[in-house]
């Protein structure tokens, strides 16, 4: 009896050690259940300000982002893949046949199509950088141009014209090929070889505009403009020092048996931007154009012209922006612009100031320079401050509102557009820190 009650017993205390084992485990188990929980949730707050902190960060960056302007966030190279989508074309010059002279001229007549010839053409306006653009688009790979001045519209020629073109695609220079064909195995895209001319007289002469229409309807035009005090300035000095001529102060009407170089009525760049056809030319636009003396729109143009509508997309830039400092954000913004409207790729070099004219003659002799604030050409200058007014409102009011004119940015345009309300003579509405006694060239 004695021995089974110590048997009893013993599993007795067998049983108690394993409950209090099996206790002691779950106890274990439930403690590193909590610890686990309680990371868990450790993590899951910190995972939480983590998405806050980081949403916080990038919603700041993106401000820092619009208000400084990407461009200056990103390198050149990324700017041109981050804003630009690149051309997948085939270039003319890189096709073996294309249409021979022949099938184009006849008999001294234009016969074929030849809008493949001209990509592009700067029409105006002189002595407001139109040289110093095309020294920079001759210095891209994908861009060749016929010499300085392309006067063959404005000699009623553009048989030569289309003969020269042909010869320039016809004959692309070797080294620019070779670089052309790095680039594309490189980049892996194929990027159209642009051609084009310049010839600011072009812009102001309705014949040379019924010939872009009818021969080069697609292709783009560039307009250069800027403050027409500073560009009569610029013109008149240009006259005296680059020329050698010695010219009078011509003001409001055109000479028509004697055509002056110098005159004021060469800078309404509006009233020859109007014959372009952009705008709807209403009442109260004509009026603006028509000028405060009643002088007529219609001088000087025939009756042809007057229904010309050019179906050309124009790309109209204020001198200053090519003033800006370099890899700036509206200097990289007006770079990535103009030649997305071109449809040119890498984006153009920074444009450097190039001065037109016969320099080694010029440094023979004493410079000439105009001073228009002084007391003597105040009539000069009211004359060119009524041009500039109505300019600056026909351009913003009309012009840039039509859908074929493109701007690098809308907003520069028009705060450059409305400095020429103000006579940059006047201190208190100084123009880009010049002072009463001169005006930039």
């Amino acid at each position: 009896m004695t021995q089974i009650k110590s048997q009893w017993t013993t599993g007795k205390h067998i049983k108690l050690r394993i409950t209090q084992t099996l206790a002691t485990r779950m106890t274990q188990i439930k403690s590193q259940l909590t610890a686990t929980k309680s990371q868990q949730n450790v993590w899951m707050k910190n995972n939480r300000i983590f998405k806050i902190v980081s949403l916080v960060s990038l919603t700041i960056f993106l401000t820092i982002y619009q208000q400084l302007g990407s461009r200056m966030l990103l390198s050149e190279r990324r700017l041109d893949e981050a804003i630009f989508e690149r051309p997948m074309v085939t270039s003319i010059s890189t096709v073996k046949s294309f249409p021979t002279l022949e099938s184009l001229v006849n008999n001294e007549e234009i016969v074929g199509d030849v809008q493949f010839l001209l990509d592009f053409a700067i029409l105006g306006f002189g002595k407001c950088g139109t040289t110093s653009l095309l020294r920079t688009l001759r210095e891209h790979t994908f861009v060749e141009t016929l010499g300085i001045e392309a006067n063959y519209l404005s000699k009623d020629d553009p048989v030569s014209l289309v003969r020269d073109l042909h010869a320039l695609v016809s004959n692309t220079t070797e080294k620019k090929d070779n670089r052309r064909e790095r680039l594309r195995k490189k980049d892996r895209y194929d990027q159209k070889v642009l051609y084009g001319i310049k010839n600011p007289g072009d812009i102001r002469r309705e014949q040379s505009l019924m010939y872009i229409q009818q021969y080069w309807p697609r292709t783009k035009i560039i307009v250069m403009v800027r403050h027409p005090m500073d560009w009569f300035r610029s013109l008149y000095n240009f006259v005296l020092n680059e020329m050698g001529k010695s010219e009078e102060l011509a003001l409001k009407k055109i000479r028509r048996k004697k055509k002056w170089i110098v005159d004021t009525y060469k800078g309404k760049f509006h009233l020859f931007l109007s014959k372009m056809g952009k705008t709807s030319m209403g009442p109260t636009e004509l009026r603006l154009l028509g000028g405060d003396d009643g002088e007529s729109l219609l001088q000087g143009i025939d009756d042809e012209s007057l229904n010309l509508k050019m179906p050309n997309k124009v790309f109209l830039v204020e001198m200053n922006e090519l003033r800006a400092d370099q890899d700036s954000s509206d200097e990289l913004l007006f770079r990535s612009e103009f030649s997305k409207f071109l449809g040119l790729y890498p984006i153009i070099n920074h444009t450097l100031h190039i001065r037109p004219g016969n320099h080694k003659k010029a440094a023979l002799q004493k410079r000439v320079d105009i001073d228009l604030c002084k007391e003597e050409f105040v009539s000069t200058r009211r004359e060119l401050m009524t041009i500039a007014q109505q300019a600056s409102r026909w351009l913003r009011l009309y012009f840039l509102q039509s859908d074929d004119v493109k701007v690098a940015s809308k907003a520069r345009t028009e705060k450059l557009l409305l400095e020429w309300m103000h006579d940059p003579c006047n201190s208190i509405n100084n123009i880009n820190g010049r002072n009463n006694n001169t005006l930039t060239e």
